[in-house]
């Protein structure tokens, strides 16, 4: 298993705020997680500006957890799927960081 760790120190003082705001706006959007077996994949509620939150958050997070794989899809009216995967490890860590 590789050792997967988040550089939060990839982010400035300005654009640490900005990351933090948008990763609580997709979480809050979660209605279903499903477990894969490289990573997780979310169902979450569109408001109609949610595309546009997780464009601005893929980058920020590329730069503090360079090992993820995204991929953003419709799913239906009002929900998109948001997969977040990775190396081995890769479920277990978004997992932890989403209790933390």
């Amino acid at each position: 298993m590789t050792d997967l760790v988040c550089n939060r120190d990839a982010f400035t003082e300005e654009e640490a705020p900005h990351y933090e705001e948008l990763l609580a706006t997709w979480r809050g959007a979660i209605e279903e997680q499903q477990r894969l077996d490289e990573g997780i994949e979310f169902l979450l509620r569109d408001d109609g500006t949610l595309r546009s939150t997780l464009e601005a958050f893929i980058p920020y997070e590329q730069r503090c957890c360079p090992f993820f794989s995204f991929d953003v899809q419709a799913a239906g009216p009002a929900h998109l799927r948001f997969r977040m995967t990775g190396p081995p490890g890769t479920r277990q860590f978004i997992e932890s960081e989403m209790e933390g």
